[in-house]
């Protein structure tokens, strides 16, 4: 199961431990503005851009490899797959950086303001879209434009391109305008991508606000806000099922195989009476409920286990400090072939949760009182191994390989736990301003706290990032 964060609460039940081992400061980076952040390979090297600039560094010495500065802002930045080049969008350019050492190795105008831009499979081809409305192809080597698509989409504007998994097709979403008060259907659009033919037209019966695909791209989910759900054979076009929700649906998660689909819906975040929130199971092949249930309080957040034998789902009630005398956090897991409980738990606190690989065990930070805790997915105990004697848990996550537990709380102290023994092993106290990113690296040796500017900041709007060094012994 893909890892997954909610911001929850919890209250729970045991001792922990409480004697820190270690109080470790960081190597701090400073950077002008917001940021965007990325790990490079295993963890060596992170590169960050922001404003016009972008940045790499030496994530074990903090040392500034190299920075370079473009002559507008930056809209994007993304790599190909052996992270060896990174794409970024300037204005009307598409840039192609050396990530070695730094160096601009082409750049491809666009003629108009370049909007989203992607590599293929082996990064030697990038599709791009902009605000002339058209899909682009070029070769990045030669800079070659390899081919130029004008969609036949009517009134409608694009909202997204992607390729499909084999590379060999671009899909498009087309939708009217926002201010659109009738024939506001959505269109998606899939062309050749080497001839740039039309290949399939799926029209939808509303707007297309989502897509995704089964994991191996046989189908399509589509749908709108409004409710309703449209899945296709994406090499037919087919259309194969529709499945209809009354309320906000906020959520559709594929099951692994592809068969089945979890999908949950909410009642208005405004509701104060007969206010409902619903998940269901979907059987694509027959186009039936197989199953559904309600939660106290709105869904947050839903998954499949890896063999899809069970999907847990949990709620936010929304950022406040207690929910007494209504328990507002649901935890439930449920039996995914006939909608049984498994488990279930309800607690009255706000905070943050996150499930182990092993799908064993899920990582709870609390607001009030901060705390941490363990809760076992097979018996549904919550075991507490920390209290925090200051400002509620913000971030709490594994390390990438599990070896560690990190927890960083509003007041900017940093807790790093072993994962098996729930030993303290650091803490440190940094000063924050907004706490935008907590990340282990790949390779499980670092950790990077990112304190950036508030979103109204006038002066002195400074980034932080904070790095922490746990290497293999």
């Amino acid at each position: 199961m893909r890892r997954f964060f909610l911001s929850l609460l919890l209250i729970s039940l045991i001792t922990f431990p409480a004697v820190a081992q270690e109080n470790r400061d960081p190597i701090e980076l400073e950077h002008e503005g917001a940021i965007r952040f990325s790990w490079l390979g295993e963890g060596d090297r992170i590169q960050t851009s922001g404003d016009n600039t972008l940045y790499v560094w030496n994530s074990a010495s903090g040392d500034l490899i190299y920075k370079v500065e473009f002559e507008a802002s930056i809209g994007q930045v993304s790599y190909n797959p052996d992270e060896s080049v990174a794409l970024v969008i300037v204005d009307q350019d598409i840039a192609f950086i050396n990530l070695e050492d730094g160096s601009e190795i082409s750049r491809i105008n666009y003629g108009d303001t370049v909007y989203l831009a992607h590599f293929d499979e082996d990064g030697t081809k990038v599709m791009a879209t902009g605000a002339d409305g058209k899909i682009h192809t070029w070769d990045i080597d030669s800079g070659e434009e390899l081919l130029e698509i004008t969609p036949n989409s009517g009134d409608r504007v694009m909202s997204r391109i992607f390729w499909t998994n084999d590379y060999q097709s671009i899909w498009a979403a087309f939708n009217a305008f926002s201010s659109c008060e009738s024939n506001c259907d959505g269109i998606l659009i899939v062309y050749d991508a080497n001839s740039g033919d039309e290949q399939l037209r799926l029209e939808h019966d509303d707007r297309i606000d989502n897509i995704r695909w089964t994991t191996d791209g046989s189908r399509v989910a589509t749908w709108a806000t409004d409710g309703n759900i449209s899945i296709w054979d994406s090499a037919t076009g087919d259309l194969l099922a529709t499945f209809e929700h009354d309320l906000m649906l906020e959520g559709v998660v594929w099951s692994h195989d592809g068969t089945r689909l979890l999908t949950w819906e909410n009642a208005e975040r405004d509701c104060e009476v007969r206010c409902r929130f619903i998940a269901h199971i979907w059987d694509v092949e027959t186009g039936e409920a197989l199953a559904d249930w309600q939660h106290g309080f709105a869904i947050e957040s839903g998954e499949w286990s890896d063999d899809d034998s069970f999907i847990i789902t949990a709620t936010l009630p929304g950022i406040i400090v207690s929910c007494y005398p209504n328990k507002c956090l649901e935890i439930r897991i449920t039996d995914s072939s006939d909608g049984s409980v498994v488990q279930q738990r309800s607690y009255e606190q706000w905070g943050r949760i996150e499930l182990n690989q092993a799908e064993t065990n899920v990582l709870v930070g609390v607001g009030n009182p901060p705390s941490i805790h363990i809760m076992n997915v097979e018996t549904g105990r919550s075991r507490r191994i920390l209290e925090h004697d200051g400002d509620w848990f913000w971030w709490t996550l594994w390390s990438s390989r599990e070896r560690f537990i990190a927890a960083v709380s509003f007041d900017g102290t940093v807790y790093v736990l072993d994962a098996n023994s729930y030993d303290i092993e650091m803490t440190s106290k940094v000063d924050v301003n907004r706490v935008s990113l907590v990340s282990w690296s790949p390779d499980d040796t670092k950790l990077v706290f990112i304190s950036q500017p508030e979103y109204d900041c006038e002066r002195n709007c400074k980034s932080v990032i904070y790095v922490w060094d746990f290497p293999v012994e």
